[in-house]
């Protein structure tokens, strides 16, 4: 069956997540070298991030459903100038296409308000917030399918992370593409789990193509 569907995650997908540790660092008061080394020394490993905040931000609250903390959640609020340049025309050229479109991430309910201000249209927003379940819960991917009123083998989950997105999308009957840049992408790319993507790309502008390659 035929993709008629593509759902984005957010960071390290269509915001380039620099500036957001970078803000974090700040708030935090601490090197954005120190956050960062620490940040990937962890993702490296194949634990949970949420280690290496914890042991610099004492209010970061990882449970599933909870709001951050403050520091974390100032930090995340990104603008235009943050999002990877080739988002605005792979959504044009997936609207001219005739595929619906939809973001469904880990982050805070104001993430449609920023995408509406940046002049990229939406199907449908899902966040973890307002749904009250984080990812990689089966139940967050169950609400995409869901959602879109589709057969979860038209969807194609498109993210930076295996582990969190691509391989838990892939086990709900979507189609899970690796987008290989940021912190995750570049690690995740790496990893031998890789080979259980339907396909692996390192920008948007050939999302396209990988699309049309029957799974």
């Amino acid at each position: 069956m035929s993709i008629a569907m593509v759902v984005f995650d957010v960071g390290g997908t269509l915001v380039d997540e620099s500036g957001m540790w970078h803000r974090y660092a700040q708030n935090l008061g601490v090197p954005t070298f120190d956050l960062l080394s620490v940040l990937e020394e962890v993702v490296a490993r194949g634990d949970h991030h949420r280690q290496a905040l914890a042991e610099f931000d004492p209010h970061y609250i990882p449970a599933a459903g909870q709001r951050p903390g403050e520091a974390y959640e100032k930090a995340c609020q990104f603008d235009q100038s943050e999002f990877y340049p080739d988002v605005h025309s792979c959504f044009l050229e997936l609207r001219r296409q005739r595929y619906q479109i939809a973001v469904a991430g880990d982050q805070p309910a104001s993430v449609e308000h920023c995408l509406r201000a940046v002049g990229l249209s939406a199907d449908f927003v899902i966040t973890s917030e307002a749904l009250g379940i984080a990812k990689p819960h089966p139940a967050f991917f169950q609400h995409i399918v869901e959602t879109s009123g589709l057969a979860a083998s038209q969807l194609a989950y498109v993210s930076d992370r295996l582990d969190n997105d691509v391989l838990p999308a892939k086990a709900a009957g979507m189609r899970g593409i690796l987008l290989g840049r940021g912190l995750w992408g570049r690690i995740h790319a790496k990893r031998p789990a890789v080979s259980e993507a339907h396909a692996v790309i390192d920008n948007l502008s050939v999302l396209l193509p990988a699309l049309k390659v029957a799974p």
